[in-house]
């Protein structure tokens, strides 16, 4: 008796816990074939989510207080000359170190978002295979208002049919 490649009674994928969620991710970052179930899908999201926000969190705290503080001199400028010459040269001083802050966050967000759509890519994929939709609808990310297509088909449940984009190897996988 040969063993298929695509079982009989196909199952969805099981759910798995946050740890395990990490480990496949890690393992099969790079990987379309196959399945994520959606609690390995949206337990990496959390994980990214988080990320986000520190990173959000502590480019504000670098560069909100200096513009503030801008802010606040352009507005008492208009109301004496020392209060403008103070502004101008606070403008002098701490203007290059704002744009440089922002540049450096800015560059470290780019960075970032690439390292997340490239390391996501393939988890993306398969979620939506798991729900039985192709992968590739992912790119409709891309598309305007077509972006929340994905996001809607990665929230629907498991679907067994989704067995038909497992190679043999993705059978035995955790």
């Amino acid at each position: 008796m040969t063993q298929s490649a695509t079982p009989t009674h196909p199952a969805p994928r099981p759910h798995v816990s946050f740890g395990q969620a990490l480990k496949n991710w890690r393992k099969y970052m790079f990987r379309f074939s196959g399945r994520a179930s959606r609690s390995e899908f949206w337990w990496v999201m959390l994980v990214w989510f988080i990320i986000s926000l520190v990173l959000s969190i502590i480019a504000l705290v670098a560069v909100v207080p200096t513009f503030n503080h801008l802010q606040q001199l352009q507005e008492a400028a208009s109301t004496s000359l020392d209060a403008y010459n103070e502004y101008r040269q606070a403008s002098n001083e701490l203007g290059p170190a704002l744009a440089g802050k922002t540049l450096i966050f800015a560059l470290i967000i780019g960075v970032f978002g690439i390292v997340q759509f490239v390391t996501m890519l393939g988890l993306w994929w398969r979620r939506l295979q798991d729900a039985n939709f192709h992968g590739a609808f992912y790119l409709l990310s891309f598309a305007g208002p077509g972006a929340i297509v994905p996001l809607i088909m990665a929230i629907l449940l498991s679907n067994p049919a989704g067995v038909r984009f497992d190679k043999p190897e993705d059978a035995t996988r955790p």
